[in-house]
């Protein structure tokens, strides 16, 4: 049978729930907010990943710095490794194996990324053959954690270009940057006071928390609905998990939450996001953030790049 629709509870839940624990996995591309997603709701999974394409394509320094994170998050449970030789490698194989159950296959389209598993028109179909470990067999692969990966591996960084777009008064700002793929990203700044009061909100934004009952961590990012409204595919749509990689190597599992999509809300808990900006503010735990330590840090907004439909930049540095 051709799997069009559900294809996570195609091929993961179900084969999971029947008792497999060990799945290797070659893709073309992989995105770590999935990875990540997969190790969390499968609790007992062991993941044994290759990234196909990665000899052709190289591969973005914040998703390699994301990939390492996650091998030292979950420990004996994550294997990465990056195909060095070319041609690059587009397949995309499931395999899970286990020592009592027969060997279960996937073959189809779908990367493994929430892209392929849940937003794109993608399609899988299980085909198990005694030839298996032929496709793992000759991948030329390096582990991601291996001293010598930037020896082998093409790792880049997008970097800003030279025509800039101011599209509205909220200083949302688009801008060219170049990759070694050619391809166009935007950013966006998005402001940490509020531009009536020149101040910092003293109950929403950085300082949500602030208020009785509640973790003083807590905290979001406000995203002005013009620009949703100028720009609505920028962000992911409402709940859906998106990884903000930090420009301190900070990985943030986000969502955007609140009416109209107006916050970036850290998944887990708020407070991670706002313990994060009083770290880097220099400021204790809980307190309370003013214009002044802004001004003494240097920043009073932060730059959001779109790397994927997935993956998050933030920058704030000085």
């Amino acid at each position: 049978m051709y799997l069009l629709h559900n294809l996570e509870e195609q091929v993961l839940s179900i084969p999971y729930n029947q008792g497999y624990r060990h799945l290797r996995v070659l893709s073309g591309y992989v995105s770590p907010i999935f990875v990540q997603h997969v190790l969390e709701v499968y609790s007992e999974i062991q993941l044994e990943i290759t990234i196909g394409m990665v000899s052709t394509d190289g591969l973005a320094i914040w998703n390699h710095q994301a990939f390492k994170g996650l091998m030292n998050q979950f420990p004996g449970r994550l294997e990465i490794f990056y195909q060095v030789v070319s041609p690059g490698n587009h397949r995309k194989v499931y395999h899970w194996k286990d020592a009592i159950l027969a060997d279960k296959v996937f073959i189809g389209s779908a990367n493994f990324t929430q892209n392929g598993f849940w937003n794109l028109r993608e399609i899988l179909v299980e085909s198990t053959f005694p030839n298996i470990n032929d496709v793992f067999s000759d991948l030329n692969s390096i582990s991601c954690d291996s001293p010598n990966v930037e020896e082998q591996v093409r790792f880049y960084r997008a970097l800003p270009g030279s025509v800039k777009l101011t599209t509205s008064h909220e200083h949302m700002t688009v801008d060219i940057l170049s990759t070694p793929t050619n391809t166009f990203m935007n950013y966006v700044d998005l402001s940490l006071i509020d531009r009536s009061t020149g101040q910092v909100p003293a109950r929403s934004g950085l300082n949500w928390g602030q208020r009785q009952g509640r973790n003083h961590n807590q905290a979001y990012l406000s995203v002005p609905l013009s620009f949703h409204n100028a720009n609505p595919t920028f962000f992911p749509p409402l709940a859906e998990r998106f990884l903000v990689i930090t420009d301190d190597g900070e990985n943030l599992i986000c969502v955007m939450a609140q009416q109209n999509r107006k916050g970036i809300h850290t998944s887990n808990s708020n407070s991670i996001m706002g313990a994060y900006f009083r770290r880097r503010l220099g400021l204790g735990d809980g307190a309370f953030i003013t214009l002044e330590d802004l001004h003494h840090y240097g920043r009073d907004s932060v730059r959001i790049f779109k790397m994927d439909n997935e993956t998050y930049y933030l920058d704030f540095s000085v």
